[in-house]
């Protein structure tokens, strides 16, 4: 599996030489160079994690891959891009596109503030390896009842609206990841990336977890 991270939210997953893309928004610029996209996963609605440029160039690089999100977010969907093959799905769904096993996990978004609606949300668990929970800092529940088991490799939000560093580190220590990498860093300063990600580190290494790597645009091999 190679994994590309491009900027804030936007991440791409190759394997099998088919491609899956994970929350393309107003940060992440053009769509970048890949295998064939097998499947897009959107988890809300917020432009950060999609906008209808990005959603335009998808369908036209793969006009038949589906695009798998919340149902509010696939209603805004097929007014911006009729001919996009959309998808709605939520919490305990689980879908096969390609060589991607896909299940979602989660209802809502993390509360930004009291007078901001808090919208629909849902997190992605990829072939039993990588989760990204979009905007939302809720533990999955992975292994059903009992222990579950740890994931092998988390996103986790850094620069959020939603969330301060605290919520960030107990989040890591909630979730006990073998390794993670750093997502929602756009609005960050290269001296506030640094400092997040410091935490971040001191957080997994207090788990037993590792941070992986991910320079923006540079494909990194995920065993």
């Amino acid at each position: 599996m190679l994994i590309t991270k491009w900027e804030h939210s936007g991440v791409s997953i190759e394997l099998d030489d088919a491609r899956l893309i994970l929350d393309p928004g107003s940060f992440a610029g053009p769509l970048p160079a890949g295998a064939p996209i097998a499947a897009t996963v959107i988890t809300h609605e917020h432009p950060d994690h999609w906008t209808p440029e990005r959603v335009a160039e998808i369908v036209a690089a793969a006009p038949d891959a589906p695009i798998y999100t919340t149902p509010a977010t696939a209603a805004q969907l097929r007014l911006a891009e009729p001919n996009a093959r959309m998808f709605p799905v939520a919490h305990g769904d689980e879908r096969a596109p390609g060589p991607f096993r896909l299940s979602f996990h989660g209802v809502q978004h993390a509360l930004i503030h009291r007078s901001i609606p808090v919208v629909e949300n849902v997190g992605v668990f990829v072939n039993e390896t990588l989760f990204s929970g979009g905007d939302s800092l809720e533990v999955p529940l992975l292994g059903g009842a009992g222990t579950p088991p740890r994931i092998p490799l988390l996103g986790v939000p850094i620069g959020s609206l939603w969330s301060n560093v605290g919520d960030v580190i107990d989040y890591v220590h909630a979730v006990r990841p073998l390794r993670a990498f750093c997502t929602h860093d756009a609005m960050l300063s290269e001296a506030g990336r640094a400092l997040f990600t410091a935490r971040v580190s001191e957080a997994l290494a207090a788990v037993g977890g590792a941070l992986l790597p991910l320079p923006r645009g540079e494909a990194v091999p995920v065993p």
